[in-house]
């Protein structure tokens, strides 16, 4: 049973996905395949999406040419001035076979983009006036942690998200080269010079391989809204499920355990955000357990679920 209204705010289409809202929640900034090949980020007004929505990147990388990078997962800066962002640019240049979470074994063929993360700025009328590429392995400190990073460029960074402060990142990475496990990490950030700090790459999980999803996947992270705590989605489960996890943001390399297993639902539960009562919102397919579609029985729809501290939950209203 639905509670609330939801507001369509997109009818172009195109996919759009990963909205996030600017601070003040006038800007509505997604990623969409709106009049192009892959995903790229829209930024929009939210009071009339379709008429003000205008493209932040382009097929074009400020390093050199190239042919449908997808830019994903963006998410303002407190500043409201600032996105931070995933791109697939790094190439890699012989086949391989891999296992993604909702398809068969196949062989991707060159070229092959592994993802990095990358930082916009805006003016006041919300056009980039700065571009930059935000190197993981800057900030990592290789003697201290050796095992946390890779000093090669194939990796993949997912869902960066800024602290309610403003000097912190927590997103997720995988440095395995074929993108089957994930852990959570946090970095520093320094707003007035746009560059990670060094030596502050820190790994916040670690494992361990459980249930029969192969990939072992702990992303979709954010800081709670005092920023004392990640919550993050995880596929570290006896069903292999996402399900919703929450760690110390002081944490280091910490197995994900039901101990920090904040839901026990048959869906698929992802990348949790706060809300400031200490509930938060998730986007969740509602359904039976299954690892992805197609598979057997019906499709699932997507909604988002508020999930109350002792556990109560609340759909927000479906719009399909």
């Amino acid at each position: 049973m639905n509670s609330g209204y939801a507001t369509r705010l997109t009818t172009d289409p195109a996919i759009d996905n990963h909205p996030d809202l600017s601070p003040d929640g006038h800007l509505v900034v997604f990623s969409s395949t709106r009049g192009s090949m892959d995903f790229e980020l829209q930024l929009a007004n939210v009071t009339n999406v379709e008429a003000t929505a205008h493209p932040l990147t382009s097929h074009s990388y400020p390093n050199g040419p190239q042919t449908f990078y997808p830019s994903r997962h963006p998410h303002f800066h407190p500043d409201g001035k600032t996105i931070i962002f995933t791109l697939k640019n790094r190439p890699l240049d012989q086949p391989i076979t891999i296992i993604s979470e909702c398809s068969s074994p196949k062989i991707i063929v060159p070229p092959r983009f592994y993802e990095g993360v990358n930082v916009i700025q805006l003016d006041e009328t919300g056009n980039v006036t700065n571009y930059v590429e935000l190197d993981i392995r800057n900030a990592w400190d290789s003697v201290s942690y050796p095992d946390i990073w890779v000093p090669g460029t194939g990796t993949y960074v997912g869902h960066p998200s800024f602290s309610h402060g403003g000097d912190k990142v927590v997103f997720s990475g995988s440095i395995d080269g074929d993108g089957k496990v994930w852990e959570v990490y946090t970095v520093s950030y320094n707003p007035a010079t746009v560059v990670l700090v060094s030596n502050s790459l820190h790994r916040v999980t670690f494992g361990s391989v459980v249930g029969p999803n192969p990939i072992q996947m702990s992303a979709g992270a954010h800081f709670t809204e005092d920023d004392t705590q990640i919550l993050f989605s995880s596929t570290r489960t006896p069903m292999g499920n996402s399900q919703i996890f929450r760690l110390p943001a002081t944490a280091i390399s910490t197995p994900v355990t039901n101990a920090t297993q904040l839901t026990s639902h048959p869906a698929n539960d992802y990348v949790p955000e706060a809300l400031m009562d200490g509930s938060f919102v998730v986007t969740s397919d509602l359904g039976t357990n299954g690892l992805c579609w197609p598979g057997p029985g019906p499709k699932a729809d997507h909604d988002l679920v508020i999930v109350k501290t002792n556990g109560d939950r609340t759909v927000t209203g479906n719009i399909s």
